[in-house]
């Protein structure tokens, strides 16, 4: 088995290291984490720190240009979603991105937003964050480990 790859840095630097080629191979890259702060729950700590490396990565792939580096979630192809996938099987992780419309939305409790619904057994999975368009798509976004 091969030695996963670790790289000294910040929030930034782990961004250019990651997108800035080709996605390594499933589990190649070792991705530690901050302790969590404030007894905050494990799976919301893990779930925001992933959440902050697929935003940061759509800026730094599928940005605008702009200072902000903005992305219409509208624009992205199911390529570039695949992509960002096999980004984030490199670091362990699987990347679940749910597209409904009104027809076919499935609601679930979304203990993101309301911390109150956090229990201490909830899984990193159960952790989404969603966006609703002016088509009236939601994209769902979630994680699993990859084991």
């Amino acid at each position: 088995m091969n030695k996963p790859i670790e790289k000294e840095g910040d929030g930034d630097d782990f961004t250019i290291f990651l997108f800035s080629h080709k996605p390594n191979k499933p589990n190649s890259i070792k991705l530690e984490l901050d302790e969590p702060i404030n007894n905050k729950h494990i799976g919301l700590h893990i779930f925001q720190q992933l959440l902050q490396i697929f935003v940061d990565g759509l800026k730094y792939l599928y940005g605008d240009g702009s200072n902000e580096g903005k992305v219409d979630i509208n624009d992205l192809t199911e390529e570039n979603i695949n992509l960002m996938k096999q980004y984030f099987l490199s670091i362990g992780f699987h990347l679940i991105l749910d597209i409904f419309e009104p027809t076919n939305y499935i609601s679930k409790p979304d203990i993101f937003m309301n911390h109150n619904l956090i229990k201490i057994d909830t899984m990193l999975d159960e952790f989404f964050y969603q966006v609703t368009n002016d088509k009236e798509k939601t994209y769902r976004i979630y994680f699993k480990f990859v084991y």
